[in-house]
């Protein structure tokens, strides 16, 4: 059934609600700062450095590392987020060198830069844990273990979802071959996760030259921003076929944008992370407000149980977990889909 036709006309009811439902909040409802657990008193300290907690994602994580910690004794976690500078992550790595912690969870902003710092905070005794990077990253001594989702894979997954739908949507019309004018909304140009991402997408679209990808926004994972950029995107480019958004909440707000323009029946809406919990995006793809969305592995809880183990001398440990797509039909399988947790073994 095509995507652009199938508008889930029945809600299945989620099996629970997870902390997701306060963890994912969408931008004006944090939950709050990505703060320590205050009340244990740990031997090792973990810290963890984030990239970028604007990010949805990157606060969903925050919050499920509390979890984990608070059911850990003999960890104590302190997390810092460099909001997407690097000179400021830089500054926060310099820093660990007066008190080196036991684990070092990093999600990098420019690997390059901060090199000699690690090696440094290696040398002093610190484990060195790389979690969801935006690119590549090669094994190093200075790196125990790399816990990977590739963005150019989740890229080439929207694009064959939307490959898919507009291929299903030209056999319904009669149509000889698929066409389409999509619109990307990123999370920011500076974002080097949003940039893979976007690489990705515009490789999976190269196949197809008659679907193309006729503008390209950023809306600083804001939701309030979506609704003017698809206002303006409307006005310059006269139709839009496909929203592929880089974020569940700012899919739902071009669901809303859309729909304001009396447009959304005709367009597909494909999100970006797969939250469980009432306000996750496969509670709005049951409400009917994204059409798709593309699930990512959490990944800190592979890391947390990583750094539970004793060091080993043996090379850096490398895992890379795909990304999983998920359609209407695929709501059904709830009882599986409903967690973004590791579940199943990543490919080494």
């Amino acid at each position: 059934m095509s995507l652009f036709r199938c508008r889930l006309r029945s809600s299945i009811l989620a099996l629970m609600v997870t902390w997701c439902a306060t963890a994912c909040l969408p931008d004006g409802a944090r939950t709050g700062s990505l703060s320590p657990h205050q009340s244990k008193k740990q031997t090792r300290r973990v810290v963890c450095l984030f990239s970028d907690s604007r990010m949805p994602f990157q606060r969903a994580q925050a919050q499920f590392l509390n979890l984990l910690d608070a059911q850990d004794a003999d960890h104590e976690l302190v997390m810092e987020d460099a909001q997407g500078s690097s000179s400021q992550q830089f500054n926060q790595i310099e820093a660990l060198l007066a008190a080196p912690p036991a684990v070092l969870l990093l999600q990098p902003t420019d690997l390059q830069s901060i090199s000699p710092s690690l090696t440094n905070l290696k040398n002093a005794g610190t484990r060195i844990i790389i979690v969801d990077p935006p690119s590549k990253v090669k094994s190093s001594s200075e790196i125990e273990a790399i816990f990977a989702c590739d963005p150019r894979e989740i890229g080439r997954t929207a694009a064959k979802i939307a490959l898919n739908a507009l291929s299903n949507r030209a056999g319904d019309r009669g149509d000889p071959i698929p066409k389409g004018r999509i619109l990307e909304i990123r999370g920011t140009d500076e974002s080097a996760w949003s940039s893979a991402v976007h690489a990705g997408f515009a490789e999976g679209l190269t196949p197809n030259t008659s679907i193309i990808l006729v503008h390209d926004t950023p809306a600083d994972w804001t939701s309030a921003n979506v609704q003017p950029r698809y206002a303006e995107a409307l006005r310059l480019q006269k139709s839009i076929d496909v929203v592929f958004a880089h974020d569940d909440f700012l899919a739902q707000a071009a669901h809303f944008a859309a729909t304001a323009t009396g447009t959304r029946d005709d367009t597909l809406i494909i999100g970006i992370n797969g939250f469980a919990g009432a306000e996750g995006g496969l509670e709005m793809m049951r409400r009917n407000e994204i059409d798709a969305t593309i699930q990512r592995p959490f990944l800190v809880d592979a890391a947390w149980q990583h750094l539970r183990q004793p060091p080993t001398s043996n090379p850096t440990t490398e895992a890379q977990v795909k990304p999983l797509a998920i359609v209407p039909s695929d709501l059904d399988q709830s009882a599986v889909l409903d967690s973004n947790q590791s579940k199943s073994s990543p490919d080494k």
